[in-house]
């Protein structure tokens, strides 16, 4: 095998991969981030939201919130983020759209920064796994969790840079539309990964 085949089926690989990547909007595309009693739900909602999904690394997590009424704040430790303490954070943003992408396995911790919101239930805590330890084994059936290349929902970097893989439609927000990145990534994703699967067996026959 040539030095191009090479170098083909690892670029296979990285779209392989990449495909698999999904966008949660937290809290879903109707409740999003917002005070879960504002919503009809108990303080308890982000933690059955983050229990129901499986949040791998390359995932992204997608904040959309009312600027100024909300904020969403990153800390380090447990303790912090379950005694609600502000003080310290990793993080901070506010702009109504906050995107961060899951490139650590292991708990990440969010918040509301806004005095009172927290310990209201607006909190949330993601593990994250890898794509191994989140596949199921060969004998065992897939569950409820198992990751999935489109999702309806929804430690980090705080640079808003993430694999486009699945999006919410645009969303209402104080008069302004939110465009949320488009789907046809995932289009393209697994088309280009297709057409280069296609030449390399084509060229290995």
């Amino acid at each position: 095998m040539n030095l191009g085949m090479i170098l083909l089926l690892l670029l296979l690989q990285v779209l392989l991969h990449g495909a698999q990547a999904v966008n949660y909007v937290v809290g879903g595309e109707t409740v999003q981030w917002s005070l879960p009693q504002s919503t009809g739900n108990n303080a308890s909602f982000y933690t059955t939201w983050a229990a129901s999904k499986t949040f791998n690394v390359g995932d992204t997590l997608i904040f959309i919130y009312t600027a100024g009424a909300h904020d969403v704040l990153q800390v380090r430790y447990p303790s912090d983020f379950k005694a609600c303490n502000t003080q310290n954070p990793i993080s901070v943003n506010n702009s109504g759209y906050t995107v961060i992408p899951l490139t650590m396995t292991g708990s990440s911790y969010f918040m509301c920064g806004i005095p009172g919101h927290c310990v209201q239930g607006m909190n949330l805590e993601v593990v994250v796994m890898t794509s191994e330890e989140s596949a199921p084994s060969p004998n065992s059936p897939g569950t409820a969790n198992s990751p999935l290349p489109i999702s309806q929902g929804g430690p980090t970097s705080p640079s808003p840079t993430a694999i486009t893989v699945e999006a919410p439609a645009a969303q209402q927000g104080n008069g302004a539309i939110l465009q949320p990145p488009a789907p046809t990534v995932t289009l393209f994703v697994g088309a280009a990964a297709a057409a280069l699967l296609g030449w390399v067996v084509a060229s290995l026959l």
